[in-house]
Parts: structure tokens; C-alpha cells; sequence
């Protein structure tokens, strides 16, 4: 696994560029790959693969990203961060719709996955809410807000997760999320 001195070389190695199919790549990217070649372990494999496909995000390059993260998912169809990074790299794209609806699929998959696992429910449920308003989907984002306010109200206990976020009914467009919505959630929260 990556160690300190690997992670000061990458800082190092990002501002390289190397040409793959004439294509300038950050020199990260085959640093991180070679250590592709010695690992077994799906998790160290999808940890590294993540890595990649943030190397290929900060260089602009999100069709790499994208292709990246999907090898991710094809690896782990079940991963809950898998398939929500998938579900988060194809909502960037507001104007392919294509991608768009395929975020929302995907996204409601790690959601199922996630109460399946017991495993990061109201993280799953807050970036399907994100993927919903990047998609420009007010209805998807309601009902998703109302499955928050039921976990918080619930007592669920859930192995790894994270909190709720205020920003989740804050940082909307307007006209989005009524103020009666976000104060419900807020109480709900301890927002």
C-alpha cells in the first residue's frame, strides 16, 4: 500500500508529464499503476484504482476518471463507494443526459447496497440527494431528503457511516428544497 515517502513522490511525479498514446498524462498515474502489478487484495486494488482515477480528476481529465471508476464498479458491482463515486463522475456532466439518468440508477444501486451492508446509509442517501439536484431532478431530491429525515428519526445503528449535513438542504438551487423541507430536516438532524 501506498506509504508517506509514495505519497511525497506522487506530489513530485503529478507535476510530470508522461506521454501515453500521445496523449500527456500526469507521471503519477503509472507510479500508481505499477503497484497494481503485485496486489491481489480487491480492497488495496480498489483503493489504488480510486487514486488513479483522482490523479486523472485533478489533471482535467474526466473521461479517464470516468472510465477508471467504472473498471472500479466492474470490479466490486456491490461497493457502496464505488458505485457512489461512479454515480457522482457521470452527475458532472450536466448537459449529457445520458449520463445523468444513469447517475440516478446508479446511485439509487449504492443506496440499496448501502442498507443491504448496513454500511454508509446516510452517506449513500446524501450524494444520491446531490446526484438528484445535479440532474436537475426536485422530486427525486424530495423523496430522498424524506428517506434522511426517516434514518435520523429511526436510531438505525450502522456500522461505518457519516453524519448528516446541513449543506444538503443549504447548498441548493433555489426554489429546490422548501424552507419547510429543510427546517423538518435540520430538526430531524440536530442541524
Amino acid at each position: 500500500m501506498l506509504d508517506k515517502a509514495d505519497r511525497e513522490k506522487l506530489k513530485v511525479l503529478r507535476a510530470a508529464k508522461v506521454s501515453r498514446d500521445g496523449v500527456d498524462i500526469p507521471g503519477s498515474i503509472p507510479f500508481l499503476e505499477k503497484f497494481l502489478e503485485n496486489i491481489v487484495d480487491p480492497q488495496e486494488v480498489d483503493m489504488i484504482l480510486s487514486a488513479v482515477g483522482n490523479e486523472y480528476a485533478m489533471a482535467g481529465m474526466y473521461s479517464n476518471q470516468l472510465a477508471v471508476t467504472r473498471e472500479r464498479v466492474a470490479r466490486q458491482p456491490t461497493d457502496v463507494t464505488a458505485c457512489l463515486d461512479l454515480a457522482n463522475c457521470l452527475s458532472l456532466d450536466s448537459a449529457n443526459m445520458e449520463h445523468l439518468n444513469e447517475a440516478k440508477v446508479v446511485a439509487a444501486k449504492a443506496v440499496e447496497f448501502a442498507f443491504a451492508q448496513n454500511i454508509f446509509v446516510r452517506y449513500a442517501l446524501t450524494q444520491q440527494a446531490w446526484v438528484a439536484v445535479r440532474s436537475g431532478d426536485a422530486s427525486l431530491y424530495e423523496m430522498i431528503i424524506q428517506r434522511l429525515i426517516e434514518e435520523a428519526k429511526s436510531g438505525r445503528k450502522i456500522e461505518i457511516d457519516s453524519g448528516f449535513f446541513a449543506e444538503v438542504v443549504d447548498n441548493v438551487p433555489p426554489g429546490f428544497c422548501t424552507v419547510e423541507l429543510a427546517d423538518r430536516y435540520r430538526a430531524a438532524t440536530g442541524q
